[in-house]
C-alpha cells in the first residue's frame, strides 16, 4: 500500500509540474494543477505562444476557454483561450494581465475586428491589410486604472491579445482623478506626461517583441523586453524592488509643483526602505542638489549608502 502511494504522490507531483512549466491549456481546456498558488513562469505559453515575463511575481488567478464562431459560410469555430496573472505587493494591487489566444488554428480567412478602432488616449497602429497588430493605452475611469493592449490577428483563426492593467499609483502617479488623464490636463502636467511617454514607448517594445511571437512562436523575441517596473518614475535599480509610493509622489510633486531650482536625493537601502531629501526654489542647480543631499543624509540610517541625486530640474 505505501508503494501504491509514493507511485501515486509521483504521479501527480509529475502532472502538477507538466501543468505549471508548459501550456497552460491542453486539448482545448485549462490544464490541471494550476491554481492561485501557480506563478507565471518563462515556460508557460498558451496555445503554443510564449507569455511575457513582466517582472514580479505574478500569480494565477483565472482561465477561460470559449468557442469564436466562424466569421464567414464554411468556416470552422476556433477555440480561444484567455488566462489572468496578478501582481500584488502586501495588500496592493499593483497590476493584472491577460492573455488570451487561439488554442487550434480555423480556416476562417481573417477575424472581425478592428482593435485600434474609437478613442484612445495612445494608439499605435501597425496594421497591414486585414492582419491586425495594434496598441492602444487607455485610462479606466471606472476603476482608475491605466489599460495597455497590444492586439494581434491573421488568416488562419490565428489570434494574439495581451492586456496589461495597471495601478497608476504604483506607477508614481499620486491622488489622480479621472479628468487627469484627458489629453489637456496630461500635457501640462509633468510627470504624467512623462509616465504616458515611457508607458507607450515601452507599450511600442512590447508590440514588437509580441508580434515576432505571434509569427513564430519562439521566446527569444521577448528576451530583450524590459520589466514593466522600467515605466516608474524612479531610478532604474527600483525596478527590481519595491519603491515605497511616498518616494514617487515626492519625485511627482517635484516635478509638477514646485518652482526654481530644485532636487530630490536619496539613498535606497531595501524594499520600502528609501530615504529622501528634496529642495525646491533654489536660485541654482548646486544649491538645489546640495540642499536635497543634506536634507536625505540627515535622515538616512547608517547601513544605508550615501545619498545621491534622483532628479535635479531648472526653472
Amino acid at each position: 500500500m505505501r508503494q501504491y502511494r509514493i507511485w501515486l504522490a509521483a504521479i501527480s507531483a509529475m502532472v502538477l509540474q507538466i501543468a505549471q512549466a508548459g501550456d497552460l491549456f491542453v486539448d482545448d481546456k485549462p490544464a490541471e494543477g494550476i491554481n492561485t498558488r501557480t506563478a507565471l513562469e518563462a515556460s508557460h505559453t498558451i496555445g503554443g505562444y510564449p507569455i511575457f515575463q513582466p517582472g514580479g511575481l505574478w500569480r494565477f488567478s483565472s482561465s477561460n476557454v470559449w468557442i469564436s464562431q466562424p466569421s464567414r459560410e464554411g468556416g470552422t469555430p476556433v477555440p480561444l483561450g484567455e488566462v489572468v496573472f496578478v501582481l500584488t505587493e502586501g495588500v496592493t494591487w499593483v497590476g493584472e494581465l491577460r492573455v488570451r489566444a487561439n488554442l487550434q488554428p480555423g480556416n476562417t480567412s481573417y477575424w472581425n475586428s478592428d482593435p485600434c478602432g474609437g478613442s484612445h488616449l495612445v494608439v499605435n497602429k501597425k496594421s497591414s491589410g486585414r492582419d491586425d497588430n495594434c496598441l492602444t493605452l487607455d485610462y479606466l475611469e471606472t476603476s482608475k486604472l491605466l489599460q495597455l493592449v497590444v492586439s494581434h490577428s491573421s488568416r488562419g483563426g490565428r489570434y494574439y491579445k495581451v492586456t496589461f492593467v495597471l495601478n497608476p499609483v504604483m506607477l508614481g502617479a499620486r491622488d489622480t482623478k479621472p479628468e487627469d488623464w484627458r489629453s489637456t490636463s496630461i500635457e501640462v502636467t509633468p510627470s504624467r506626461a512623462a509616465l504616458v511617454k515611457r508607458l507607450t514607448q515601452w507599450g511600442i517594445q512590447l508590440q514588437d517583441a509580441t508580434r515576432d511571437v505571434f509569427d513564430t512562436k519562439k521566446p527569444d523575441a521577448l528576451n530583450a523586453m524590459p520589466s514593466f517596473r522600467t515605466v516608474i518614475n524612479a531610478p532604474q535599480e527600483f525596478v527590481q524592488q519595491k519603491v515605497s509610493t511616498n518616494f514617487l509622489s515626492v519625485l511627482a510633486d517635484v516635478q509638477d509643483n514646485k518652482v526654481g531650482f530644485r532636487a530630490v536625493a536619496y539613498s535606497p537601502l531595501e524594499d520600502y526602505k528609501t530615504t529622501w531629501g528634496f529642495a525646491a526654489d533654489r536660485k541654482s542647480k548646486e544649491e538645489a542638489e546640495k540642499d536635497a543631499l543634506a536634507f536625505c543624509e540627515k535622515n538616512r540610517k547608517s547601513e544605508a549608502p550615501p545619498c545621491t541625486v534622483a532628479l535635479s530640474l531648472a526653472p
